[in-house]
Order: C-alpha cells, then sequence, then structure tokens
C-alpha cells in the first residue's frame, strides 16, 4: 500500500505538470502558476513519503544515508511549502535550479557512481 501510495504521487505530479489542455489558460505558465500550491504540495508529500519509506528499509539504511539526508529531506519540504505560498516565478525558478543541481551532488556522492 505504502509503494502504490508512493506511486500515485508521482502520477499526481505528473498529471499537473502535463494536463490534457491549457486551453483555458494563457499558456503552460499561466495554468501551472494557478496549480502551483497543489504541484508543490505533492511534491512536499514525496519528500514525506521517501523519508518515510527509507525508514521501513530499517535504521542501518537510515543511517547509512547520514545526517545530510535528514537535512536534504526537511529543506525540500520547506523550499515545496516556500514554493506553494510565495507570490512569483524567482524563488521556483531558483528552487528547480538549485535542486536539480544539488540532487545530482547528493546522488553521485552518496551511491559513489563515479568511483
Amino acid at each position: 500500500v505504502f509503494v502504490l501510495a508512493y506511486a500515485m504521487n508521482w502520477v499526481v505530479l505528473a498529471a499537473l505538470l502535463f494536463p490534457d489542455s491549457t486551453s483555458e489558460y494563457s499558456g503552460f505558465r499561466d495554468y501551472f502558476q494557478s496549480r502551483k500550491a497543489w504541484f508543490y504540495g505533492f511534491l512536499a508529500l514525496s519528500f514525506v513519503l521517501d523519508t518515510g519509506d527509507t525508514l521501513l528499509k530499517g535504521g542501518p539504511y537510515f543511517a547509512s544515508l547520514g545526517p545530510e539526508y535528514v537535512v536534504r529531506q526537511i529543506g525540500f519540504v520547506v523550499a515545496s511549502i516556500a514554493a506553494a505560498v510565495l507570490a512569483g516565478t524567482r524563488f521556483q525558478a531558483a528552487f528547480v535550479a538549485i535542486a536539480v543541481v544539488y540532487d545530482l551532488s547528493w546522488i553521485l556522492r552518496t551511491y559513489d557512481v563515479l568511483g
């Protein structure tokens, strides 16, 4: 059930990013801004669910990710909530850019992809 809920959360995120039609809006930007609270709310939920999934894998696995994992998860939840409530697109753009670069760095460092 947990895995299904996690997968369904990503389906909702995809549906919010790729609507069937944006004809009722002046474009995708207008559509997204009208749905941003939902998108970032579900994005925050994805980090909470990911933390739950990590905890279900056991204490040793959770500990193997180090304290940075907890800070990362909390930071992403807080940033997602901020992106949902702040007006304008500057914070959203910065959040996306920083999150992508940071996540790539974290993946490479945590899973020793380059080593």
